[in-house]
């Protein structure tokens, strides 16, 4: 009862500061990322500069404090978009954040957007990061080039780890560097992002026309053994209603 945590909007991401502050992102009429205090009050000393444009989804903590913020980016008004930033801990916008979008030849079509879908910080400070790109094709936007990669605590160009991934809307850092990525499948990548083929990978079907089918969340229990929930209904032929734990393989 002494929490009073009031949001304006949708809340759609939060992460826990060392001091016990909360960084929330979402949508809202005021802003899509601000703070709130320990006791759910709005903080006045989180400053947002600049702004986050569209909605936020995604939010990580870098070891030295900043506030990372993957949003659904794309085109607005012709201008675009790039769907991930980075803030310094007291909420001031970092402009010598590196991400920037890949170059293409035109005809290939030009990139115009990122939207994050998931994002995850290693204990080094490197960055995981899955989303799409948007792409301008002879005036027709869409979204392409899933991509999963790792990328220098700068947000710099990094590698990608997997070439050809589904959709992946949660990454898991395991304690041995390896990586559980979920969203229209649920898999385990080697450190390198190789798939490693001693993990039972589930592939959730496509229903067509109907909502999309996948993992929404994802986490390990102290065993190993893994709890996903999301828009589901049977996983590897078994009937399960949303909620499912998986043994460690």
């Amino acid at each position: 009862p002494t929490f009073v945590g009031r949001v304006d909007g949708l809340l759609g991401a939060i992460v826990v500061q060392r001091d016990g502050r909360l960084p929330v992102g979402g949508r809202s009429r005021h802003r899509n990322l601000a703070r709130l205090t320990r006791d759910g009050a709005l903080d006045p000393t989180f400053t947002a500069t600049s702004g986050v444009p569209w909605q936020v989804t995604k939010l990580a903590l870098q070891p030295d404090g900043k506030v990372l913020v993957g949003n659904k980016g794309g085109v607005d008004g012709g201008y675009p978009a790039i769907g991930f930033s980075r803030f310094f801990p007291d909420g001031s916008h970092d402009p010598g954040f590196q991400f920037r979008l890949p170059t293409y030849s035109i005809n290939s079509g030009i990139w115009s957007g990122f939207w994050t879908t998931a994002l995850a910080v290693q204990p080094d400070g490197k960055i995981l990061l899955a989303g799409h790109y948007e792409r301008d094709h002879f005036d027709y936007w869409y979204w392409s080039a899933l991509s999963l990669q790792r990328r220098a605590p700068d947000g710099s160009e990094g590698e990608f780890l997997w070439s050809s991934p589904q959709y992946v809307g949660v990454i898991v850092l395991l304690p041995d560097q390896r990586l559980l990525v979920a969203g229209d499948q649920l898999a385990r990548l080697n450190a390198d992002g190789t798939r490693d083929t001693g993990f039972v990978r589930t592939i959730l079907p496509h229903p067509g026309f109907s909502p999309r089918v996948g993992i929404e969340c994802c986490i390990t229990q102290p065993d190993g053994r893994i709890l996903i929930g999301g828009n589901f209904t049977n996983i590897q032929g078994q009937a399960r209603c949303r909620i499912a734990r998986l043994m460690p393989n």
